[in-house]
């Protein structure tokens, strides 16, 4: 099952059904445009009867409007774009990422130092843990609270901007190994490409949606008279206007009609595969499988209550909507029964008694053992191995390898590596993280190239700035130094909540720090990166498609990324053979893959800048996905190519497939690999 539903089908799929999308909402579109047109006809006939009945001009409608092929050009075009300028409205309103639609949805964000209770607690583990295993930044989470349904949804554009939303219900009645077979399907959505192809049908039906809306405009627009002359005048005058509005209320709301058939049958398909992933996810069918049978047992089952939920009914982990027909149609999901018999072939048809979530466990397990890896500050036992401090038995470029052959569904691995990793975050620590100013100094005491209380930091900073980075510097132990990419992804939720000012500080030191040796290292473009360029987003968003364009041709996009790389952790005389060599090895490593890079050359250290790296792994990110995990590959075999790769050069890799929205599961690494603080 795992290569029949792997990370590269479940991707090139997203991209099949993005493109049938736009393909059968064309045709819906076509069928939209031809009934306004027949209306058109029909009115302006209307008004050519009406004019000679008065005694106007006999050839109204063509000798002013002219022929009749122009007139349906002209409202063929006007139609096509006025939803086209109501769906770029939508579109434009969800660039910001998936913040936006939870919001819409009455989501309160979750903060780690305001938790209600332990069921929040639960779910900030679980979020924590599935994110660093599988390499996602720990993205913010949202609790309906005022939604008794058991649901949660992903939405955004990309995984930098993503958001998990969970309902209450589905906390106060969902143990843990449920609640994780339920997040696990949301993440797939997130990195198998479906957020994407589900906000765009958000927009598309909104354009549809706002040209039903215009016409029951124009109907109450219309004059209403009595049964004098003049009103019968008026009405007749006004005639034309009620034909025009009745069409577009008519046609609008049939384009939405076929463009609901249509959205239901590709999320129909997302959501087995989706159930699919989230089983290589938690590595556990029978708390999917619980949880989908709860949601049947239960009075609420996942209907929402928020006027918003036929919009986003798509995105959810089960139907937000109370359907009268079943099945229906119209379903955004597969019904329950059939969810679960592929999850469960033995399963009878009933469901488990709905208990609360404190009470479907034993009492000794309330207290999660994700939860005491965040509280219990004591050492793993001595006679627990350590994944992290402890020798596994494959090399750095082994663990690269099975870490790309592990994209979309982590395997053992990177899950005991997020787990023993939140274990060794200590209470102190795991406060700074998830607090947005000292969150931010984390960010800075990563940066520091002098003692914990430079002046080259604590100098440029405002006062609580200044103070903070002082705390932050005395708290922040050597582990998590070693760890920048970990700690950085689990503070991503904090930083997202400064405030523009705050926000434009934190920034400005950033770049400054950065600046201030007038030379960029590896280690500071992968934390500017993982900071700045995603925050930017976050604060100033802005179309993937437009972030992501670039002058750069693909060829030499991959030559910039490769011998940035190449260059990295060489100096002395022997320098450039170093950095010919490895690049030369990824060039054909690169060129068997896709057939690229071919007459491309190594390009000068002195002109490469981090603005120029970005554009190009930018531009990059637009390939398909095979392409990008190639380069990804290439950078791996760049990187090893002086026959190391250590900690510090794993970590490489793993921003630069972040940067390609690809991100790779962590693996341990070595401790013989491990050459230097990364």
């Amino acid at each position: 099952m795992a290569e029949r539903l792997g990370f590269f089908e479940q991707q090139d799929l997203a991209r099949r059904n993005s493109r049938r999308l736009m393909v059968w909402f064309a045709l819906a579109l076509l069928v939209v445009v031809a009934g306004i047109d027949i209306a058109i006809v029909g009115a302006l006939f209307g008004m050519h009867s009406y004019a000679q009945e008065l005694e106007i001009h006999a050839h109204f409608p063509w000798g002013v409007y002219g022929d009749l092929t122009v007139v349906l050009s002209l409202t063929s075009l006007a139609t096509v774009l006025v939803i086209g300028l109501a769906s770029a409205w939508k579109w434009l309103t969800l660039t910001a990422g998936g913040a936006p639609v939870a919001e819409s949805l009455g989501g309160r964000i979750l903060q780690a130092g305001a938790l209600q209770d332990a069921q929040e607690r639960r779910l900030l583990n679980v979020v924590e843990e599935m994110a660093l295993a599988s390499g996602l930044a720990v993205p913010p989470i949202y609790v309906l609270d005022h939604e008794p349904g058991i649901n949660a949804f992903a939405a955004g554009l990309r995984p930098a901007d993503a958001v998990i939303g969970v309902t209450r219900g589905s906390l106060d009645r969902l143990n843990r190994d449920q609640l994780q077979g339920v997040i696990g399907h949301e993440f797939s959505h997130i990195l198998n490409g479906d957020m994407r192809l589900n906000l765009r049908i958000m927009g598309l039906l909104h354009g549809l949606l706002f040209l039903g809306l215009a016409g029951r405009l124009l109907l109450r627009m219309a004059p209403h008279g009595r049964d004098s002359s003049n009103d019968r005048d008026s009405q007749r005058s006004g005639a034309p206007l009620v034909v025009i509005g009745l069409a577009l209320w008519i046609m609008g709301y049939l384009g939405l009609f076929l463009g609901r058939l249509i959205q239901a049958a590709l999320s129909r398909e997302r959501e087995f595969l989706a159930d699919a992933s989230a089983v290589q996810f938690t590595r556990n069918p029978v708390g999917l499988a619980d949880a989908l049978k709860i949601i049947g047992g239960s009075e609420q089952h996942s209907v929402l209550s928020t006027p918003q939920a036929e919009e986003t009914a798509h995105l959810f982990f089960s139907d937000a909507l109370k359907r009268w027909l079943v099945p229906s149609p119209f379903a955004t999901h597969p019904p329950l029964a059939v969810r679960i018999q592929r999850l469960d072939p033995h399963w009878d048809g009933a469901s488990p008694p709905l208990a609360d979530a404190e009470t479907s466990r034993p009492a000794s397990a309330v207290v999660e053992p994700a939860v005491s890896m965040l509280t219990d500050p004591s050492p793993p036992a001595a006679k627990q191995p350590s994944v992290l401090d402890d020798s596994p038995p494959r090399s750095g470029h082994d663990a690269l390898e099975r870490s790309l052959q592990q994209l979309g569904h982590p395997g053992s691995e990177p899950y005991a590596y997020a787990r023993e990793f939140l274990q060794r975050v200590t209470p102190e620590i795991s406060g700074l993280v998830h607090e947005p100013l000292s969150a931010a100094c984390v960010v800075l005491h990563l940066l520091r190239q002098d003692g914990p209380t430079s002046p080259a930091i604590t100098g440029s900073l405002p006062a609580e700035f200044a103070a903070e980075f002082v705390t932050v510097a005395g708290k922040l132990d050597r582990f998590c130094s070693r760890f920048p990419v970990d700690l950085i992804k689990l503070a991503m939720p904090a930083l997202r909540r400064l405030s523009p000012a705050q926000y434009q500080v934190f920034r400005t030191t950033v770049i400054a720090l950065i600046d201030a040796d007038r030379r960029l290292s590896f280690r500071e473009w992968m934390i500017r990166r993982l900071t700045v360029h995603n925050l930017d987003q976050a604060f100033h968003p802005v179309s993937p498609n437009q972030s992501g364009k670039s002058g750069t041709a693909d060829d030499l996009a991959c030559a910039i990324v490769l011998s940035a790389v190449a260059w990295s952790g060489t100096t002395g005389e022997q320098a450039s053979i170093a950095a010919n060599h490895a690049f030369a090895v990824a060039q054909r490593t690169l060129g068997e893959s896709t057939r690229r890079m071919a007459g491309i050359e190594l390009i000068p250290r002195d002109e490469i800048r981090a603005g120029t790296l970005d554009d190009a792994l930018n531009g990059l990110a637009r390939r398909p996905v095979r392409d990008r995990v190639a380069l990804i590959r290439a950078v791996g075999v760049c990187i090893a190519a002086d026959g190391h790769l250590g900690a510090k050069e794993f970590n490489l890799a793993r921003v630069i497939a972040d940067a390609l929205d690809c991100p790779l599961p962590p693996h341990p690494i070595p401790q013989s690999d491990r050459n230097s603080e990364c």
